[in-house]
């Protein structure tokens, strides 16, 4: 015999009611347990942030090495196959300030830059930025990026090994982030330049290199006492800096590149010198 079990009816209750109501609304553990899913969720997403600005900055600073290296080749064309110089000079050496800025190789180079490139690396903090005379009065011009002293307003043509030397890399200004500068940039009367990091030169002095060890004024932080092979030293870029040649190439530069490699008084590899700029000296 099957049995049917029937519910009882209340006509007083209303339609569509079929059981005890409950809350539209969240308790005090469902927020709980929401805002923890979601702090935990952003922790997670961190390292995931990082390095997609990692990446985007790895990329924004090689756009703009490669815009540099385009405008250092257009203005050979119309300087006789000439790079710029490092920076113009007053009569007893020093660099020449124009309201109180540097006219620098980047001054020479603005009109000949991409727009959408700049002269500042985007991981650059701004203490290590040179702030340079644009070429409009009163424009200024930030950059992050400094040329190799013996290739200043040297003829491309007469470069030996153009795809192997560093032209132009990332810099930081008079010491800035613990960066290895001891020897800023002075004029020959010994007053020091208020800003340095246009150029990169030696630690043995900023026109010659007899017994240099090592190059200056890279954006190697926490560096200041040559500590270049240190676990401590750090790049801008995780993989080190980014740099060109006169030819136009890119290549990284790790911390322990900053030594200099001697064949007797002439630099050898990264820091080769042409031997052009070792006979005017």
């Amino acid at each position: 015999m099957i049995l049917f079990q029937v519910e009882s009816f209340d006509p007083s209750a209303p339609e569509g009611d079929s059981g005890p109501a409950k809350s539209q609304y969240l308790t005090k553990k469902d927020a709980y347990v929401i805002l923890v899913s979601l702090v935990v969720l952003g922790i997670c997403l961190i390292p995931v942030y990082k390095k997609l600005m990692d990446g985007r900055n790895d990329h924004l600073c090689k756009e703009n090495l490669a815009s540099i290296a385009k405008a250092m080749s257009l203005y050979t064309v119309q300087n006789d196959e000439s790079l710029p110089p490092g920076f113009t000079t007053n009569m007893n050496g020093s660099p020449y300030l124009a309201n109180g800025k540097p006219i620098t190789w980047v001054t020479l180079l603005e009109p000949f830059m991409n727009p959408r490139s700049s002269f500042k690396c985007p991981t650059a903090d701004e203490s290590e930025n040179v702030k340079t005379a644009g070429t409009s009065a009163g424009k200024v011009l930030e950059s992050s990026y400094g040329m190799y002293l013996p290739y200043a307003g040297y003829p491309m043509n007469l470069i030996s090994n153009p795809n192997d030397v560093i032209l132009c890399t990332e810099t930081s200004n008079l010491g800035a982030m613990e960066s290895y500068d001891p020897k800023p940039y002075h004029d020959p009367s010994g007053a020091v330049s208020p800003v340095d990091g246009f150029v990169i030169g030696w630690d043995d002095g900023n026109d010659h290199f007899e017994a240099g060890k090592f190059v200056t004024r890279l954006a190697i932080r926490k560096t200041k006492n040559a500590e270049f092979d240190s676990q401590t030293a750090e790049t801008r870029h995780s993989g080190g800096l980014y740099a060109i040649t006169p030819g136009g190439n890119l290549k990284r530069i790790k911390s322990s590149d900053a030594r200099i490699t001697m064949l007797g008084t002439n630099p050898q590899g990264l820091w080769a010198v042409p031997v052009q700029f070792r006979s005017r000296r």
